[in-house]
């Protein structure tokens, strides 16, 4: 038996997120599951506290976020940076603090993380209160660089960045480096039980390119025209994954590729660990879970769109840490894969390899989940739950 499974086995955790972009969802499971390989596993309850206590109006924002981000990516932009000014304006109504409050003395956790840092606020209000449940707070940065400045107000006990750079920023503007932890983003823990593709070769193993479209459907046909132009010269397998957008993108792309050879269109897939393994690039928009995701599988990337914000810092360390490249035109897009795979000696794709192999952190969430375990030790429930 685990030396500690009497009491190991009792804790519990709560993990904090919220739908305004699937990076936050996305560390949430990757953290939970994390949790759950644990030894002795751990109870973890993943929690949206917006969708539960305001369906109606989260579902509005969310579907109004969804539709800034790729339609009117400047009004974002300003939205985003005003939203730092007042940090405690959104949450003066109270219903969010009640709510939060109720769940935390159910649920008696030792530890809370969060992945969104609206949190943040909820939490001090919550601590402030009379009798409050006792709990350490470990704040999950899903930002990279970047750093917006709610997840400087109020945070956590402890920090979970995604790089050195990132906790250089954060120290740079007040946090206490004490607090920091550079765990990397929390990636599914499969990843670290991966191996990246090996590098393409012309007659056994021909280069494939991973595709993940997620802007609008001009850009997306533009963007995929082009990569079947330039595979008549320089041939490489091409997967798309459709995901969540297979009613809008599905049409267009679908029509496209129709009976082209070594070309697999993917709707909902939950094998995206194993297919930025078996790719040798991936082209995608800067979100800071599949940035990461790359990051772990060492497939090189082409980020050809960048939301305004939060995915600035994933673009800027792209390109200054030479893991791949920023191109938002189609064609700069498919000129840059056939140059790569048409280079000599692959010199670019095996320079953007090894600083992959430098900054990788597949075991991220395992990572993470021990730094919450760590901090439930110090503020365990009085009582059993």
């Amino acid at each position: 038996m685990h030396p500690d499974a009497s009491n190991s086995s009792r804790e519990r955790y709560v993990l904090l997120t919220a739908g305004f972009g699937e990076g936050h969802n996305t560390a949430a499971r990757n953290v939970s599951a994390a949790l759950a390989r644990s030894d002795p596993p751990s109870s973890c309850e993943i929690v949206d506290l917006f969708a539960e206590t305001m369906p109606r109006t989260n579902n509005i924002l969310r579907s109004g976020y969804e539709y800034a981000i790729t339609r009117l990516p400047a009004l974002w932009k300003w939205i985003y940076r005003i939203g730092g000014s007042t940090p405690g304006s959104p949450f003066r109504a109270g219903r969010l603090v009640d709510s939060l409050q109720r769940r935390l003395e159910t649920l008696a956790p030792a530890a809370v993380a969060c992945t969104h840092p609206f949190y943040h606020e909820l939490v001090h209000k919550v601590r402030k209160r009379p009798g409050a449940p006792r709990f350490s707070l470990v704040t999950i940065v899903t930002d990279s660089i970047s750093i917006h400045s709610l997840w400087l107000h109020h945070p956590g006990d402890r920090i979970c960045v995604a790089d050195q750079r990132t906790a250089e920023v954060m120290v740079n503007r007040g946090m206490t480096a004490g607090r920091l932890s550079v765990t990397g983003f929390p990636v599914d823990p499969v990843f670290a039980e991966l191996e990246p593709a090996p590098p393409p070769d012309a007659e056994t193993r021909p280069p494939r390119v991973l595709y993940l479209p997620a802007t609008n459907r001009r850009h997306v046909a533009g963007t995929l025209a082009r990569l079947l132009e330039v595979r008549a010269a320089t041939p490489f397998a091409l997967t798309i994954v459709l995901g969540r957008h297979e009613q809008t993108l599905g049409p267009v792309i679908r029509n496209l590729t129709v009976d082209l050879p070594d070309i697999e269109v993917l709707g909902w897939t939950d094998q995206i660990p194993q297919l930025l393994c078996s790719h040798h690039l991936v082209v995608t928009k800067a979100g800071g879970a599949t940035v990461n995701e790359a990051i772990a599988a060492r497939c090189p990337l082409l980020l050809n769109y960048v939301v305004p914000g939060q995915e600035e810092g994933n673009a800027e360390r792209v390109e200054k840490e030479n893991l791949g490249s920023v191109l938002s035109d189609p064609s700069a897009v498919a000129n840059l894969v056939k140059r790569v795979f048409r280079e000599p000696g692959l010199t670019t794709w095996h320079t953007w390899r090894r600083r992959l192999d430098e900054f990788a952190r597949p075991g991220a969430a395992l990572a993470i989940a021990a730094e919450i375990r760590e901090a439930g030790r110090a503020h365990r429930p009085s009582q059993s739950p």
